[in-house]
């Protein structure tokens, strides 16, 4: 008996050619068959190809590459012999400058498809510096290029505004900006879950700084409504939104429901959201943009080779309920 269509089974093995249109966020190659989206790794838009259909559902189909029939001209040699096999490295096949226009586009394009925001200022993403090796520790989270990493550490300097009283740093970590940031404010406050990493930005703290080592949800929430849980509401009794910045670096995930609304209740006069995750940023932004202004978006290519994106947005709080 032959399965029903869309089981996942119905069209498996079956060879098709296909012209590839457009690159998903996380690096595969998009064609169409019969109004069906087909995901293919490791091919660029514009070649053809005849591939085998491994998976089929209803909404879209998953194949790979069996004659490679017309090659993109931006398809370069991999330099890692284990390409196609580790999973990591989804881009090496495209020459690097393709890859950054990529990564651009597909910034922009979730940011106006999830967070229907099609006006967002985008400048140019800041690049890499590709490597085959890298070393970190295990306790601390810290990021494995050093180079973009303090491209990025001083673009959040440059993004900052001066002569303000209060930072407040929401999952900083062992202070990676926060220290880059102590000339620009009165005092800082750093708040991470991580106790390894608050103990590390406790090191070397100056008397400008303290770091928390608890929850960001309910430190922010008791600051705002003055109540009696967390710690920084006893540290910035007297917090002056129209003085304060918000730095926040969340996980993937993004913000929760409940910090976003907690951010848009605070009204800090700058927040400065660096994500790792431009689709949660999107959905984040999207709330966030009725109480801020968003003043620009840069991606920066924190992991040359791969379908990863680091993305920074600037904001501003909007005097207008709405943007």
């Amino acid at each position: 008996m032959r399965p029903p269509e869309g089981d996942g089974y119905s069209s498996a093995l079956r060879t098709v050619d296909l012209k590839i249109t457009d690159i998903a966020f996380g690096g595969k190659g998009v064609a169409r068959k019969n109004g069906k989206a087909v995901f293919i790794p490791f091919t660029i838009e514009g070649e053809l190809v005849s591939a085998k259909i491994r998976r089929e559902k209803k909404q879209f189909a998953e194949a790979e590459v069996v004659d490679l029939r017309q090659r993109s001209p931006y398809r370069v040699d991999p330099p890692c012999p284990y390409f196609g096999r580790c999973g990591g490295c989804a881009y090496q096949h495209i020459d690097y400058a393709h890859q950054l226009e990529i990564k651009t586009r597909q910034v922009r394009d979730v940011l106006k498809r999830i967070g229907k925001l099609d006006d967002v200022p985008m400048r140019p993403i800041i690049d890499g510096h590709y490597t085959l090796r890298a070393r970190s520790g295990p306790r601390v989270f810290s990021q494995t290029n050093d180079g973009v990493a303090n491209a990025l550490r001083d673009l959040i300097v440059q993004l900052m505004p001066s002569n303000q009283e209060l930072l407040v740093d929401a999952f900083c970590g062992a202070g990676f900006f926060a220290k880059a940031l102590i000339g620009k404010f009165q005092r800082i406050v750093g708040i991470d879950w991580d106790r390894f990493a608050i103990a590390a930005a406790k090191e070397d703290a100056t008397e400008k700084e303290t770091y928390i080592a608890g929850d960001i949800e309910e430190e922010l929430v008791g600051a705002v409504h003055r109540t009696a849980r967390g710690r920084l509401g006893s540290i910035a009794p007297t917090l002056n939104p129209d003085k304060t910045a918000l730095l926040v670096d969340p996980p993937a995930v993004g913000l929760s429901a409940r910090l976003r609304k907690t951010i848009v209740d605070l009204a800090p006069a700058t927040l400065i959201y660096v994500s790792c995750n431009p689709a949660t940023l999107a959905r984040d932004l999207a709330e966030l943009r009725s109480r801020f202004k968003i003043e620009s978006v840069t991606p920066l290519d924190m992991f040359p080779q791969t379908a990863e994106i680091e993305v920074v947005a600037q904001l501003q709080r909007s005097n207008a309920s709405t943007n």
